[in-house]
């Protein structure tokens, strides 16, 4: 029995031992396969760098003597290169920017001064008061009051007959008469007599029918 098991743990032996140099061998091989590979792509590579190479010098020598033919530079023979526009672009026009021109300052305006504001025509109202039929009225300027009017041109006095007795008002003096400017004639009582003045000065007047009653205007 023991002879049996000996014999057959031999045999297994012998087995493993025969594995292992195969697979030695055929790992070699496969090395060296590899190997063989890798050396012919490097020679591939170095053989196309080298007819590149040539290919690349060979086209620039034609290049440098057509310019020389020509008589142009590599410069000036440079394609200009323009923006190749975007798909779904090429119908967009292109866009032009335009500089507006400065615009030259304001002048600088100074103010105008307003005028001054033009006071509207005043009316004055004058009374021919009661009772100036009969003199004595005279003696503290109460024929016409007031006695004095001081208004500006262009304004309007308004005399008033209060009295029961008809009267006039008459440019002038007692002494020389009328002058002419103006001139009521003869009013009633309970009516009016107005004079606009367009021109400055003073200007007495009096009343014709009673010639004690006396008044005056002066006008700015």
């Amino acid at each position: 029995m023991m002879q049996v098991i000996e014999a057959s743990t031999d045999q297994a032996l012998s087995r493993s031992y025969s594995a292992i140099i195969l697979m030695g061998k055929f790992e070699a091989g496969l090395f060296g396969v590899m190997i063989f590979l890798v050396l012919g792509v490097l020679a591939l590579i170095a053989t196309s760098s080298d007819d590149s190479q040539s290919k690349t010098n060979e086209s620039l020598t034609d290049v440098q003597t057509l310019l020389k033919e020509v008589g142009s530079s590599p410069e000036e023979l440079a394609p200009i290169s323009s923006p190749v526009p975007a798909p779904g672009f090429e119908d967009v026009p292109e866009m032009i920017v335009v500089e507006e021109p400065e615009s030259e300052p304001l002048p600088i305006l100074e103010p105008v001064p307003e005028p001054e504001p033009v006071p509207e025509p005043l009316v004055v109202e004058v009374s021919l008061p009661s009772g100036t039929a009969v003199p004595g009225c005279e003696e503290d300027n109460a024929c016409y009051i007031p006695f004095l009017v001081t208004i500006n041109t262009g304004d309007t006095v308004v005399w008033s007959n209060d009295d029961s007795a008809a009267h006039t008002v008459t440019s002038g003096t007692p002494s020389d008469g009328p002058d002419g400017i103006f001139d009521s004639s003869i009013f009633m009582s309970a009516t009016t007599f107005e004079h606009t003045f367009t021109e400055s000065g003073t200007y007495d007047y009096f009343c014709m029918v009673h010639p004690w009653m006396a008044g005056q205007v002066q006008v700015n």
